[in-house]
């Protein structure tokens, strides 16, 4: 009886702390598929020689990408390309902050 309370009572402290370290592993994830479309955009830009304001869309950036497939938020959210000067977004977990590389949350 002891030992079932003691297996509850470490199971109460431990299961919380599994689920916030697979959060933060989700959001890790996603601010490095952020930071790889950021550094995709700026690429494509170059390459077909576009300024700041220049449309992106997935497809114009997929042969650039790992396997030309376009990455998928591990929090289930959806990603957003807007112009080569905007950095992407993640409807999950924001827009990713290039200065301080953290993810700004919405």
């Amino acid at each position: 009886m002891i030992v079932v309370a003691i297996i509850g009572m470490l199971a109460a402290v431990a299961i919380p702390n599994l689920i916030q370290a697979r959060k933060d592993a989700a959001k890790k994830a996603c601010q490095q598929n952020l930071d790889t479309l950021h550094t995709v955009m700026q690429q494509w830009a170059v390459d077909h020689q576009k300024g700041d304001n220049s449309a992106v869309s997935p497809d114009d950036i997929k042969p650039l990408l790992k396997n030309k497939k376009f990455p998928r938020c591990p929090g289930g959210g959806s990603y957003t390309l807007t112009t080569v000067d905007e950095l992407p977004t993640c409807s999950v977990h924001g827009r990713m902050d290039t200065e301080e590389g953290s993810v700004e949350s919405k």
